[in-house]
């Protein structure tokens, strides 16, 4: 019988790990220095950014009371429900914009970590640390370790649970039940993570048989432990996600320049370079798989890295699903890719070349990042609510188009003016506090002439509004209604925002 990758404990002979005692912990030192380079990078800027739309609902939601923060968890955000529950714990110790980021910070560094102990333990410690070090500067991970959002977490867990997965395939003395458990969260934390335990799956196809049936039963454990989020996916269906499109040439090639790093097209070069290079090995070595513990190793993150990036593509001719920060949780498995074919270069000095080439690409698409947004386009509710708040007279009313606009703007009407000065939320509003209501409310229902016979003056504020590049129905439902009760407008647009005013009176500008 084919013997199966070597256990745990042994290490290539040309890894630093098998060098002597002061080497080991020269690496040890270097990891530290990656480390803190990690923190620094996902620190600096914190705060300078606004809260967009889904930052301010991760406020909101932990506002809620416990009975509505259910309501709202099993309606629409179950996908994120561990998130939830750690920030509402986080919370209690402050609010301010960085803040409440920095708890994804803390789950970004921690990532780092954990990937390079998955590197050292498939590749050797030299790979685990290039690893660790294209993770800490890669522009997609620092710009999700800088957003109160799942997504940090998500990939801690994700990457926790390959290296549990690898690391009991090596050594049976050691249990599943940690790898249930981090495994169950990651899923919880994005469904998408799911798509890695098929990845972990095909994986597997590469080594004897018999090793192939040691997560069956953790497997099936996890099955019955995401049960209610399947159910909940099933019940929802594509409502949630209805508004993505389908990909195309220039959205994939958006996709791609993110997921290698905001670096431009040589970084994404670089990257495709070591792919297929990668692929390569894999190609040829494939009869040495089931005994060479380093190849399988490229094999399984190449599965991780692949599958579910393809998967999603082939989804979304039917249903689109593909969107890049859903996949983000393969990143983790880039960098190991790429650590492990340089490593593997037959010479020092393009060992040198390509560390040097990615790095520097790397860093220039992180000093990018903080210039400007990649990914998504940021509303800039902060300088809305400013100006909301600094042009409000005492009984205006505000309207929202998205309901959970409000989430944002009470977030910052909150900490940024006296409570006298504020404008009265009128819709979404079904009680004093934000409830589960209000998160669930379409602004076609709202009762614009009850609104207009206690107003003189409403503000309307329009985002995520556009259809093809055009206001949507309930815009221009919302702009009719408005204009026959109010026959004077100003208007101030913001980032991915705009802010009307309706007034009666003299119409001067």
């Amino acid at each position: 019988m084919p013997r199966s990758p070597e256990p745990a404990g042994t290490t290539p002979a040309h890894s630093p790990a098998a060098s002597s005692g002061p080497v080991s912990k020269l690496y040890w030192a270097l990891l530290l220095v990656v480390m803190a380079l990690a923190a620094v990078l996902r620190s600096l800027h914190l705060g300078d950014k606004s809260f967009w739309m889904d930052e301010g609902v991760s406020f909101a939601i932990n506002h809620l009371s416990w009975m509505d923060f259910l309501k709202i968890s099993w309606r629409r955000e179950l996908n994120m429900a561990p998130y939830y529950l750690l920030l509402r714990a986080w919370m209690k110790f402050g609010t301010s914009e960085a803040f409440l980021r920095s708890l994804s910070v803390i789950f970004s560094v921690a990532a780092v970590a954990v990937i390079y102990c998955l590197g050292r333990r498939l590749f050797g410690m030299r790979a685990g640390l290039l690893a660790a070090l294209l993770a800490s500067l890669h522009a997609f991970l620092i710009r999700y370790a800088q957003e109160a959002r799942s997504y940090s977490l998500a990939i801690f867990l994700v990457t926790l649970s390959c290296l549990l997965f690898v690391r009991n395939l090596e050594n049976r003395e050691h249990g599943w039940m940690a790898y249930i458990v981090v495994t169950t969260l990651a899923i919880y934390s994005h469904f998408f993570a799911l798509l890695v335990v098929l990845a972990q799956w095909i994986s597997l196809q590469f080594l004897p048989w018999p090793m192939r049936d040691q997560p069956k039963r953790a497997w099936k454990i996890t099955a019955l432990s995401i049960l209610p989020l399947m159910i909940f996916v099933a019940s929802r269906g594509a409502g949630p996600i209805a508004w993505i499109t389908r990909p195309n040439s220039s959205s994939l090639h958006s996709f791609l320049l993110a997921f290698t790093g905001n670096g431009g097209n040589v970084l994404l070069a670089a990257y495709g370079i070591l792919i297929v290079f990668a692929i390569a090995v894999v190609f040829v070595g494939r009869s040495k798989l089931e005994t060479d513990r380093e190849l399988w190793g490229i094999a399984f993150a190449l599965s991780w890295l692949l599958v579910p990036i393809v998967l999603t593509l082939i989804v979304s001719l039917a249903r689109p699903v593909f969107l890049p920060r859903y996949l983000i949780f393969c990143v983790p498995a880039l960098v190991l890719v790429a650590a492990a074919v340089v490593t593997r270069l037959p010479s020092r000095w393009l060992q040198a070349g390509a560390v040097l080439v990615l790095a520097c690409f790397s860093l220039q698409g992180v000093r990018s990042y903080y210039h400007i947004d990649f990914d998504i386009a940021r509303e800039d509710w902060r300088d809305a609510t400013d100006y909301v708040l600094s042009q409000a007279q005492p009984g205006d009313g505000v309207v929202f188009h998205a309901a959970l606009g409000r989430m944002p703007f009470e977030y910052y009407m909150s900490r940024e003016k006296p409570q006298a000065t504020r404008p009265r939320i009128v819709f979404p509003r079904y009680a004093n506090e934000i409830t589960y209501s209000d998160f669930m409310a379409n602004a076609k229902n709202a009762a614009v002439g009850v609104i207009a016979a206690d107003y003189s003056r409403v503000w309307l504020v329009l985002a995520h509004n556009q259809l093809s590049g055009r206001p949507d129905d309930v815009t221009r439902k919302l702009e009719n209604d408005l204009a026959g009760h109010f026959p004077c407008r100003d208007q101030r647009d913001f980032p991915q925002i705009e802010v009307r005013l309706y007034f009666r009176g003299n119409c001067r500008p």
